[in-house]
């Protein structure tokens, strides 16, 4: 019995052995395809350029230091539904485009307008929300704006790198044309009269104005936007894998209505 045990541990260890040889190979292999795998995988995580200075579009919350908005919550959307990770990283929004072309980043999401000239440089997506510009004013200014051609004569001031810029400059009529990289910023100058009004995008105005009021500023009540547009994410021109991939994730989320609960949560109706 002793013995039998012996010869059958004996050749035991031979097969196991031999086993070893025959799947070494295969293991191999294996660890290979899941060293590639997790390639794949991180290949699918793209930096994001967004911007802070934007409620409700995109804002740095102080409390958990984190951005949020809806730009960052339709970007984490996406990535749910198209299976990708992101990292977002904040910039000025004269320096978006930029960041793509230089590789810095390979998606721009903001509330960037869709134009011809922009265009050039990097695809965008379908369009996400389409709005115009509001027109702030002092609280206690009884002019009554309405239109661009009521800014004759007045200090506007707008946001760096706005299509709004070049648009005012081509009038001629504009006294003096500041800049500014929030409207946090700009609504303080307009406050202490150091811009006569202010043009910026009119959700953010009108989010920043009920979320902290101020006795000093109002929006301008008859002013109706002369220079709407629609905002979509964008890529390098030319990525058209990753084009797809959002406009893909844009259909999804319009289709079953993640988009507009998303656009009803930050009072973008």
């Amino acid at each position: 019995m002793s013995t039998q045990c012996t010869l059958s541990k004996s050749r035991f260890n031979k097969t196991a052995a031999g086993l070893g040889r025959i799947l070494r190979p295969f293991t191999s292999l294996l660890l290979a395809g899941s060293l590639a795998f997790a390639g794949t995988v991180q290949a699918q995580t793209y930096k994001v350029g967004t911007t802070t200075s934007g409620m409700p579009f995109t804002f740095l919350d102080l409390g958990s230091e984190e951005i949020q908005g809806f730009v960052p919550d339709l970007m984490q959307a996406l990535a749910d539904e198209q299976g990708f990770t992101y990292e977002l990283v904040p910039s000025r929004f004269d320096s978006l485009i930029p960041a793509i072309g230089t590789g810095k980043v390979q998606i721009i999401a903001a509330p960037m307008y869709i134009t011809e000239e922009r265009e050039k440089v990097v695809d965008f997506t379908q369009p996400i929300y389409t709005y115009g510009e509001g027109l702030l004013q002092q609280a206690d200014d009884t002019t009554d704006y309405r239109s661009l051609d009521d800014l004759k004569g007045k200090v506007v001031g707008l946001e760096t790198g706005t299509t709004f810029i070049e648009i005012l400059r081509k009038r001629g009529d504009i006294k003096d044309i500041k800049t500014y990289g929030s409207s946090v910023d700009l609504m303080r100058d307009v406050a202490l009269g150091r811009a006569d009004v202010g043009l910026w995008d009119a959700p953010i105005l009108a989010f920043q104005l009920q979320k902290n009021p101020n006795a000093k500023l109002k929006m301008a009540p008859d002013y109706r936007a002369q220079m709407a547009g629609s905002i979509g994410f964008s890529v390098k021109d030319g990525d058209s894998e990753l084009l797809k991939k959002l406009n893909d994730g844009l259909d999804a989320l319009k289709q079953d209505g993640r988009l507009d609960a998303l656009l009803k949560k930050w009072t973008l109706e």
